[in-house]
C-alpha cells in the first residue's frame, strides 16, 4: 500500500565510524523481554547509522539532485546513485500493485495512467456498464486508447481545455463499447478506513484516495495522459520556469457534504490551503521544500508566511520558486496543493502558523466527513467505520455534467476472507475483482459464472514499488497498544540488532528471498512474476531525450538518447560488482533479479565470521532470529510470510531463524509499521506492508523519500528502516 510523505527534521549528532560492539564470547542466559522505544538501550545514533548504511547513497545523491538545468544528466546522476541505495540492502524490492488476474465492469483507460500523483486513483471519469466486460473488449478500448493518446500528445503534454479527455470517453461508451449498457453506480471494496478528512493533513493513501473525490486541484491529468484545466482554467510560466501563475476559474462552488452552497472557490483559497499543509507537517511539506520560494525559512520559523512563494491577487495564483524547476506541472497532480476554505476552517477551530495545534479541544476540521468543505465531483453521504463509505455526486461541480456516475460505495474488507471479492462480484455487489490464490481456481472451473478465458485478464501494473524493509536500529518490540510482542529473549535480540547492522547480512537477507514463490501466495503461480520489480524507481520512470555522459568509478560513459533509467542504473552496478540484475528486456519488472542463493550464502558467512569475529556468537545453536510481523487473520498473507520463512530459512541454514510475529488483525499488522510516524516505533525487523507512489515526474520524488540531507532533514521512508 501506498505510505505516503514526510520530512523528519532532525538535529543530528556528529557522525562517527560504526564499529560492532563486543558482546563477549561466552553464550549467556537471557530472558524474554516486552521492550519499548523508550526503555531498549539504542546504542548508535541516527546520524551514526545513516553514514554508515546509507553513506554512499547520501554521497551520490546530494550531487545528482543538484542538477537542475540538464535534465538529462540528471536523469543519469540519479539512476547511478539509487544503485548506491540498492547495494546498501536496506530494503528488498518486492512488487508494484496489478498484474493479476481481474475481472470487471469497469471500461479501461477511463483514468490516467499516469505514473505519479494521484489522478489516476480518482473516479469521476469513470464509466463502468451493467455486465462484465470481456477481455476482447477490453483489448479493443485499450488499442482505440493508444491511438488516442498519441494523437492527443502529439498536440502537447499540457492541453486547456478536457475536451479531448470527455470526447474519448464518449467514444468508448458509443463506439467501442457500442453493446454493452452503462450505470450510473460503482462499487468497490476498501480495507483500511481514513485517519482524517482534511486532504493536506496527511500523507497516508488510504486517507488521500478517500478524500480525493471531494476536492479539485489546480490540473488534473486526463485519461489521455495530458495536464488539462481543474480549478484553474489558465496558466502559465516564465521562459526558466522559476515562476508559475494560474487562473482560477469563475463560478466554481464550496458546498457542505449536505451540497447547500458555502462560497466560492477562490485563489485565496490556495494559499490558505498551503500554508495549512506547511503548519500541519504532515508529511506533504517536504515535497515543496526546496522548491517553492522561502518554504525551508517558514518551517525553521525564520521567515513570515508572507515571504512564502505562493500569492494571490483577484483570481489569479502564483507560485515563485528557488529555482528553475521544468517538471512542476508535474507536482500538481497531487493533493499536496489542494485548496481550503479559509472562513470554514475557522470555523472548524483551524489556526495557523505557530498557533496551529490539530490536537487543540475546539480543533474540529477534517476529523469527520462533516468537517469539510467540496468542490470535487462528490460529497460523502456516508462514512461508518469499517462498514461503508459512500460518495454522492455533486451537483454543483463546476464539470458535474460529463460526471456519469451518482453514486460511489465502498464496502469495508477486513481481510480474513480471502473469496469474499470474488464472492461479491459473482453475486453482482460489487463491480470488479482481482483474483488471489484462494480464488484462481474456482474462477477458472468450468461452472464459474464468467467464463474465465473470456473474461479475465491481467490487471495493469503502476508505479508504486512495495518493499521489504530491514530495520538497522530496532528500538521497539510491541505495538504501542501492547499487541504484536516479540518472542525473542535479550540475548536474541542483542545479537540481531548486531547482524542488521552487518551490510553482509543484509545482503545475504535479501539475496535469500525467493520473491517469485513469495509473490504466488497472493497472485498465484500463472502471475507471479508480472508484479515484480527490482528497482525503487521503476526502470522505464523517465528516459534521456539526449546523448548523456556521465561518469561510472572514474570512467566516462555515454549513453544514447532513449535509453531507460533503469539501463543506467544497472551499468552502475555491474560496475560495482553487484549481484543484483535490476534491469533486463527493457525492463526492470517482470523478473527476479534479486533470489541468488550462491551470492546469499557467500554474505551470510562473511557477515557470521565478522559477527563472531567481534564477539557476537552466531552459530546452529544461537542462530540470528529474524522477526517478521505476519496478519494470521488472513491466510494468503500467513502463507506469503511462510513463504519467506522458508525461503530464507532454506538458502541460509540452521544459523538463521524467521519468527512470524502473530498480527491478528490487519490494525495489529498496520500498528507495527505502517501507521507509525518514526523510526523508533518500527516493531519490526523485516517489514513487506510498505510501499511508495510518485507525486511528480522526476526520479526524486521516490529517492528524497531514503535521503538525509546536510541539515538533517530525513526523507519518510528512513523511518522504515528504523532511523529517525
Amino acid at each position: 500500500m501506498k505510505v505516503k510523505k514526510i520530512f523528519c527534521v532532525a538535529t543530528l549528532a556528529a557522525a562517527a565510524t560504526l564499529t560492532l560492539a563486543s558482546c563477549g564470547s561466552e553464550t549467556k542466559a537471557y530472558s524474554k523481554f516486552d521492550s519499548t522505544s523508550s526503555d531498549y538501550d539504542a546504542k548508535y545514533s541516527d546520524a551514526e547509522l545513516d553514514k554508515s548504511v546509507l553513506g554512499d547513497f547520501n554521497t551520490a545523491y546530494t550531487a545528482a539532485k543538484s542538477e537542475m538545468v540538464d535534465l538529462n544528466k540528471r536523469y543519469a546522476q540519479l539512476a547511478l546513485s539509487e544503485a548506491k541505495l540498492l547495494e546498501s540492502g536496506v530494503f528488498i524490492p518486492l512488487n508494484t500493485q496489478g498484474g493479476m488476474y481481474a475481472l470487471t465492469k469497469v471500461a479501461p483507460r477511463m483514468i490516467p495512467d499516469t505514473k505519479w500523483g494521484n489522478d489516476y486513483e480518482r473516479f469521476h471519469t469513470l464509466a463502468v456498464t451493467t455486465t462484465p466486460i470481456k477481455k476482447a473488449d477490453r483489448d479493443k478500448v485499450i488499442a482505440a486508447w493508444k491511438v488516442a493518446k498519441a494523437a492527443a500528445l502529439a498536440t502537447g503534454a499540457e492541453t486547456k481545455t478536457n475536451v479531448t479527455g470527455i470526447a474519448w470517453k464518449n467514444t468508448v461508451k458509443t463506439t467501442v463499447l457500442k453493446d454493452y449498457q452503462f450505470q450510473d453506480t460503482y462499487t468497490k471494496m476498501y480495507t483500511s478506513d481514513p485517519k482524517t478528512w482534511d486532504a493536506v493533513g496527511t500523507s497516508r493513501a488510504a486517507d488521500s484516495e478517500a478524500i480525493l473525490g471531494t476536492y479539485d486541484g489546480l490540473v488534473q491529468y486526463n485519461a489521455l495522459g495530458q495536464i488539462a484545466p481543474a480549478m484553474a482554467s489558465d496558466w502559465s510560466h516564465n521562459a526558466d520556469y522559476t515562476k508559475f501563475e494560474f487562473t482560477i476559474r469563475s463560478g466554481a462552488k464550496w458546498v457542505t457534504q449536505s451540497g447547500e452552497d458555502y462560497a466560492d472557490v477562490t485563489a485565496e483559497d490556495f494559499v490558505t490551503g498551503f500554508q495549512h499543509m506547511l503548519d500541519c507537517a504532515a508529511g506533504l511539506e517536504y515535497l515543496v521544500q526546496g522548491v517553492v520560494k522561502n518554504v525551508n525559512g517558514y518551517l525553521a520559523g525564520e521567515k513570515e508566511f508572507s515571504e512564502v512563494g505562493v500569492k494571490a491577487s483577484g483570481n489569479k495564483l502564483t507560485f515563485e520558486l528557488e529555482s528553475s524547476t521544468p517538471w512542476f506541472m508535474t507536482m500538481l497532480g497531487y493533493g499536496i496543493f489542494a485548496p481550503v476554505n479559509k472562513a470554514f476552517y475557522e470555523s472548524k477551530g483551524g489556526k495557523f502558523g505557530s498557533e496551529f495545534d490539530s490536537k487543540a479541544e475546539n480543533y474540529k476540521y477534517g476529523q469527520t466527513a462533516s468537517d469539510i468543505l467540496c468542490c470535487g465531483a462528490f460529497r460523502v453521504t456516508n462514512s461508518t467505520a469499517k462498514t461503508k463509505i459512500e460518495f454522492t455526486k455533486n451537483d454543483k461541480y463546476w464539470d458535474a455534467e460529463n460526471v456519469d456516475l451518482k453514486t460511489v460505495t465502498w464496502l469495508y474488507n477486513d481481510g480474513t476472507d480471502t473469496t469474499l471479492t470474488f464472492k461479491n462480484f459473482n453475486e453482482g455487489k460489487i463491480d470488479g475483482c482481482t483474483l488471489n490464490n484462494s480464488t484462481l481456481s474456482q474462477a477458472k472451473a468450468s461452472t464459474a459464472k464468467y467464463k474465465f478465458d473470456d473474461y479475465a485478464y491481467v490487471s495493469d501494473t503502476n508505479a508504486t514499488t512495495y518493499n521489504a524493509f530491514l530495520n538497522v536500529k530496532r528500538q521497539a518490540y510491541k505495538n504501542a497498544d501492547g499487541k504484536a510482542k516479540t518472542t525473542k529473549n535479550q540475548g536474541q535480540a542483542d545479537v540481531a540488532s548486531q547482524a542488521f547492522l552487518n551490510k553482509d547480512f543484509r545482503l545475504a537477507l535479501c539475496y535469500s528471498l525467493d520473491r517469485g514463490v513469495y509473490n504466488a501466495q497472493t497472485t498465484g503461480e500463472d502471475v507471479k512474476l508480472f508484479s515484480l520489480r527490482n528497482t525503487y524507481v521503476p526502470g522505464d520512470f523517465v528516459s534521456l531525450t539526449a546523448d548523456t555522459t556521465v561518469e561510472i568509478n572514474g570512467t566516462k560513459r555515454t549513453f544514447a538518447a532513449g535509453t531507460n533509467y533503469g539501463e543506467i542504473l544497472q551499468a552502475q552496478l555491474t560496475a560495482d560488482g553487484s549481484e543484483i540484475v535490476a534491469y533486463k528486456n527493457g525492463s526492470t519488472d517482470g523478473f527476479d533479479g534479486w533470489y541468488n542463493q550462491t551470492a546469499a550464502k557467500a554474505h551470510f558467512e562473511t557477515a557470521v565470521k565478522a559477527l563472531n569475529d567481534s564477539g557476537v556468537k552466531v552459530d546452529e545453536n544461537n542462530p540470528i532470529v529474524v522477526e517478521l510481523p505476519t496478519f494470521t487473520g488472513s491466510d494468503i498473507y500467513k502463507a506469503r510470510a511462510n513463504a519467506f520463512k522458508k525461503s530464507v530459512e532454506e538458502t541460509l541454514g540452521k544459523m538463521i531463524k524467521v519468527e512470524l510475529v502473530d498480527c491478528q488483525t490487519a490494525d495489529d499488522w498496520y500498528n507495527a509499521g505502517y501507521y507509525t510516524e518514526t523510526g523508533k516505533e518500527a516493531n519490526y525487523d523485516v517489514y513487506d506492508l510498505s510501499g511508495w507512489g510518485p507525486d511528480y515526474g522526476d526520479p526524486s520524488t521516490y529517492l528524497d523519500t531514503m535521503y538525509v540531507d546536510a541539515d538533517g532533514a530525513a526523507g519518510y521512508m528512513i523511518k522504515c528502516i528504523g532511523l529517525f
